[in-house]
């Protein structure tokens, strides 16, 4: 993770990245299905989604790089709320570009706001359940995957076809939660298979595994 000053109120408690530990084996379908089984869904009343017009085309957008807890993330933002939340390291995409990819036609700024403190904070204690603003631009199908997602509790699981609706619609609703532009707070991470296995993720399955670990041993929601 490179040096980076950031303001302190943006800042993280951090002991360790990524702690080791075995009260937890997320590679254990066993354990993961029992996960799943006993997830359930609530819902989150501390996520305001607002929706994206076609004059939000001429919204500027501000992004700004900080550290969290599971390494750099890049926040962006328009005057309504984050637009975009992304991890800064992985080598498959940059952050930037990838937001540059999903909103084209916005004009970028790198800067501070209001709503990136607030989204770090959240992230940074994901159980307080802190209020916040997203300004998210998606299809009707995918806005509804997406603010499904946020009934997903800490530490807990759900399936494709559960996020979904049916079976019939889990490859229609895995496209829709790998498109999900505001990581971890969106908790797409936390969407896996009936059988307990978890591979597929924008930022990488280790990214994933690294967070579900964390999560699943700091705030369980049931008992393994």
């Amino acid at each position: 993770m490179k040096n980076r000053t950031i303001n302190s109120a943006q800042s993280f408690v951090q002991t360790s990245m990524f702690p080791e530990s075995n009260k937890m084996n997320v590679r254990d379908k066993k354990q993961m299905r029992h996960l799943l089984k006993s997830t359930q869904l609530t819902k989150a009343g501390h996520i305001k989604f607002e929706p994206w017009i076609l004059d939000d085309e001429n919204e500027t957008i501000v992004y700004e790089r900080a550290d969290s807890l599971f390494g750099e993330i890049m926040l962006a933002s328009t005057s309504k709320g984050i637009c975009y939340l992304g991890f800064d390291f992985s080598s498959r995409i940059s952050a930037l570009d990838d937001l540059k990819r999903r909103l084209p036609q916005n004009p970028l700024i790198e800067g501070g706001s209001r709503f990136h403190g607030a989204a770090i904070q959240l992230m940074s204690s994901p159980h307080l359940e802190l209020p916040l603003q997203l300004h998210v631009k998606g299809t009707k199908f995918q806005l509804e995957i997406w603010e499904r997602l946020s009934h997903i509790p800490l530490g807990g699981f759900t399936s494709y076809g559960q996020i979904g609706g049916s079976n019939k619609n889990a490859q229609a609703t895995g496209t829709a939660v790998g498109s999900n532009p505001i990581s971890y707070l969106l908790p797409c991470h936390r969407v896996i298979h009936t059988d307990g296995g978890f591979k597929g993720y924008f930022w990488g399955t280790e990214v994933k595994e690294r967070i579900l670990r964390w999560e699943i041993e700091e705030n369980p929601v049931v008992k393994i």
